[in-house]
């Protein structure tokens, strides 16, 4: 009960002076990672759960990299996660999509509790919670020496490398970080140019190239002369395809045009394609439904807007070799439909180019590609393959 009495409330803890979080390197490469270091996500993060991510290193293993996500809360106090403490209102932080169902503790009890990982002077690591739990009063947390995570983040070494030389993450080393308090804008202070971002989602949107062969049948309208800093901004996809951005604006959607640079100096196209591919990912993505049979034909169901942007997404292509086991064709008639077939499903094939000449033989809304494409595992694009008709 005297450990309890000088923890809660008998002996006052000497104010601690605080320290402004100061930027000392970040010019670490994943083999001098250590525990203590941040992991930070790149602007733009293509996975959601990762999107603005600041992840403390905590443990350092032969094998992997194990660490929690400081910045962001379930918005959970623990009685409601863990029936086992129903009195406990200490909020609990999401650590990462590790051993999810799991509690880890952030403290600063030093020896006191057993099985601790040191992560630095003065802050420790415990994934026992069982042990933290026997220790502690859990009804009576001090958030200011103690902070709880769901769930954790980890690597295997050459994952992480991967990922790495993908420019997803740096590593950051830093002094004066309170893990204890309020972390929920942490990412801005790594990224400042990117805490304010256009209030609007955006997105990618493809579009045919006019002047390819395949639309030569089709009459052009005499295009408006168009001031250069109005122009939507766009870039060649595939030989036929354009990309093209587009914001929206709840009634419609609105071509992003060079304009946005002006309010937003810190985008560029690069920042841009990553910023509406990771609404794309967040946004769309997750709601797709895959309908058909593999032996025929599959088609891409997400809410019927962005489904041919579906395309642009590698790892969901990367999905797609796997339900087909091979390669595949691909056909995008319109906007909403991305429809696919096995190489070498010779009536699947003819079935796709049926259905592609039936759209634009009746005018269909949202009328895109004529194209047939082909994707190979060894590409990360789709490549024209042949015109459907």
């Amino acid at each position: 009960m005297a450990l309890f009495n000088n923890l809660f409330g008998g002996k006052k803890k000497p104010i601690e002076e605080k320290k402004e979080l100061r930027i000392l390197t970040r010019d670490i490469k994943p083999n001098e990672v250590k525990a203590g270091h941040l992991i930070v996500a790149k602007p733009f993060f293509p996975n959601p759960h990762f999107d603005k991510s600041v992840v403390l290193v905590c443990h350092i293993s032969p094998t992997h990299i194990l660490g929690t996500i400081l910045n962001k809360t379930t918005g959970e106090p623990l009685s409601k996660l863990s029936s086992a403490y129903p009195k406990s209102s200490t909020e609990v932080y999401w650590g990462g999509p590790a051993e999810s169902q799991r509690i880890f503790t952030l403290h600063r009890f030093g020896d006191m509790i057993k099985g601790n990982v040191a992560v630095e002077p003065k802050t420790w690591f415990n994934a026992n919670f069982a042990q933290v739990a026997s220790m502690l009063d859990v009804n009576k947390l001090d958030p200011t020496r103690v902070k709880l995570f769901v769930g954790g983040t980890g690597w295997q070494h050459d994952q992480f490398q991967g990922e790495f030389n993908q420019d997803l993450w740096e590593i950051i080393e830093v002094e004066g970080l309170d893990y204890f308090g309020d972390t929920a804008s942490l990412w801005n202070a790594f990224h400042p140019a990117f805490s304010t971002l256009p209030s609007k989602p955006i997105y990618p949107r493809l579009k045919a190239n006019m002047s390819h062969s395949m639309y030569a049948d089709v009459v052009q309208t005499e295009s408006m002369d168009i001031p250069q800093e109005l122009q939507p901004i766009h870039t060649e996809y595939t030989e036929d395809l354009i990309l093209h951005y587009v914001s929206d604006e709840d009634v419609a959607f609105k071509y992003i045009d060079a304009s946005m640079y002006k309010e937003f100096p810190h985008l560029n196209d690069n920042a841009l394609h990553k910023l509406a591919i990771s609404t794309l990912t967040t946004n769309i993505s997750q709601q797709v439904e895959l309908r058909g049979d593999v032996n025929e034909l599959v088609m891409m169901v997400a809410g019927g807007e962005f489904e041919s942007s579906l395309v642009l997404l590698t790892p969901f292509l990367d999905y797609l070799h796997q339900v087909m086991e091979g390669n595949y064709y691909v056909a995008l008639p319109t906007r909403d439909l991305f429809v696919i077939c096995k190489e070498g499903n010779t009536a699947g094939l003819e079935q796709l180019k049926e259905r592609v000449q039936h759209y634009f033989n009746n005018n269909a809304p949202g009328l895109l590609s004529k194209g047939i494409y082909l994707k190979k595992a060894d590409n990360p694009k789709i490549q024209l393959a042949e015109p459907a008709f």
